[in-house]
């Protein structure tokens, strides 16, 4: 019996010597990570997974914008990285600490988190979700900017602050609620988040800052807080899906166009208590209905700024208000009209571009080359945004049209195809990496091009120079910003001084009438 125990023992021994061995990673790499007298641990195991563990805050990093990376622990590690794992304890993600880690594809934050940190997940494209636990009372400015492929996002109610350029460039978002008891949403919060299709903004929110909806041109769902009383400059520009909007009452003034180019807006509400909008608020818009808590006459009082009232011409007024009737009798005795002067013929085919313009040159110019021949065979619609498509378009004829043929088999965007006016423009600036596109697989022809990106285009077809004056004037351009290089170059050459002496609206539409004097500027005088 004995014998048969010792066989049987060591027939189990040897099965088990057969059995796989269970691989577990291995840790390849750690380190420290907190802030002084905070002890946080970082490891990062075979797997791709970066643990981050112990009590406190994490240290803010810089970014070293000429390499790429952030000065942290793990910045040589980033193409190793594809998962995050932030364990209970840690209050706080640090300024940049994931900042261009595009490999990352999942985050996990505990509840311990109270805050994060600026571009703390900047330019991590490869993330798709993200859920900021309970708790979190401040998103920081470009905390998630350019997550392109970030689909879903759970801000909680404890959030009271979302900084700037928070959701910037999240091109792939559908829906965001913001949390009750956000006061203000920040400038660019959600700028070009081209798939957003409804938001939801609470009772809380005073204030909508400046281009904090720019370019959300999926746009549709939109219902605007009673507790709102200023609409910021170009805070929902370009937002070419939006039919109606209603202004609701308490709100005093509405920004610089800050609903131009919503081409599909054809009716609004707007209430008595709006007393002046700023310049070419509804640019672009042509309202078939408008709905004014006032009385006709409170109407004709308002400061409509520059261009405004164009969108209304059209217009069928519903007053909500009679004017007082005037009890003084008409004289009927008609008028003989005194004939009006014409005033200057135009120095172009265009009946909108008359003499004397500042851009009434380059425009005489681009005709004569074939750089553009305008909207209509009498139209150049000088105020219109110019696409993308059409930048491209107006730089490839202004450098001869070069041929493209031998591109033609290897479009690199799905966006582009073969017959399109602007396919042939595309390939030859993709080809001499004057652009890359929005994203590796989308150029975005239709888009309206930034000032921004207008001079990046011009400074890259001129061979990326660097300026030779490194003195930047502007306050909206940083050293960090694609654009820093190619304002200061446009600027030193006279090309554009800027919007102000201290603006230069990088991300402004740039019209048709400043791109084609851009060129003209770069490549005409």
């Amino acid at each position: 019996m004995k014998k048969r125990l010792i066989s049987l023992f060591l027939v189990l021994v040897l099965c088990a010597g057969l059995l796989p061995v269970m691989a577990s990673a291995e840790i390849i790499n750690s380190g420290h990570c907190g802030i002084v007298g905070d002890d946080l641990v970082w490891t990062l195991d075979s797997d791709g997974t970066l643990t981050i563990s112990g009590e406190g805050q994490m240290k803010d990093f810089t970014f070293n914008q000429n390499m790429g990376v952030i000065n942290g622990p793990w910045a040589f590690e980033a193409g190793k990285i594809s998962r995050v794992v932030i364990e209970d304890g840690v209050t706080r993600i640090g300024d940049n600490a994931f900042r261009h880690f595009g490999g990352i594809t999942t985050v996990e934050i505990p509840d311990s988190v109270r805050s994060i940190g600026e571009t703390a997940f900047k330019d991590c494209s490869g993330l798709t979700g993200i859920v900021i636990p309970n708790g979190v009372d401040a998103i920081g400015d470009n905390a998630f900017e350019g997550c392109r492929s970030l689909v879903s996002v759970t801000i909680p109610a404890s959030v009271k602050a979302i900084g700037e350029y928070a959701f910037a460039g999240c091109g792939s978002i559908t829906g965001i609620t913001i949390p009750d008891g956000v006061t203000e949403i920040s400038r660019s919060a959600f700028h070009y988040c081209g798939s957003l299709v409804s938001v939801v903004i609470p009772d809380s929110v005073t204030s909508i800052g400046e281009y904090a909806f720019y370019g959300c041109d999926d746009l549709t769902g939109l219902i605007l807080p009673k507790s709102l009383t200023e609409i910021g400059d170009y805070a929902f520009h370009g937002c070419e899906s939006l039919t109606s909007v209603a202004i609701p009452d308490g709100v005093r003034s509405i920004g610089v166009v800050a609903f131009a180019n919503c081409t599909a807006l054809k009716s609004v509400t707007i209430p008595d208590s709006v007393t002046y909008f700023g310049n070419a608020v509804f640019a672009g818009c042509h309202f078939s209905e408008v709905f004014y808590g006032g009385s006709q006459s409170q109407w004709n009082r308002i400061d409509l700024g520059y261009s405004s009232s164009a969108a209304f011409s059209d217009a069928v007024f519903h007053f909500a208000k009679p004017d007082p009737v005037d009890p003084t009798p008409v004289d009927p005795t008609p008028v003989d009209p005194t004939p009006v002067d014409p005033g200057p013929q135009p120095a172009t085919p265009f009946t909108d571009v008359p003499e004397g313009t500042w851009y009434t040159d380059a425009v005489a110019w681009a005709v004569e080359l074939g750089i553009t021949q305008g909207t209509s065979e009498t139209t150049f619609s000088p105020e219109n945004g110019c696409t993308r498509g059409q930048v491209v378009t107006f730089l490839w004829r202004a450098n001869g049209g070069p041929d493209v043929e031998a591109l033609l088999g290897s479009i690199p965007f799905d966006d582009v195809e073969q017959g399109k006016y602007y396919c042939a423009p595309v390939l030859w600036a993709a080809d001499r990496n004057i652009t890359n596109g929005l994203t590796d697989t989308a150029f975005g022809p239709d888009k309206t091009c930034t000032r921004g990106q207008v001079v990046t285009f011009l400074w890259r077809a001129a061979g990326s120079p660097e300026p030779e004056d490194t003195n930047n004037p502007f306050t909206d351009v940083k050293e960090s910003d694609y654009f820093y290089k190619p304002v200061l170059w446009t600027v030193e050459n006279g090309i554009t001084q800027g919007t102000s002496a201290a603006t230069f609206s990088p991300v402004s539409t740039c019209t048709r009438a400043h791109v084609v004097t851009f060129l003209y500027r770069a490549m005409g005088e």
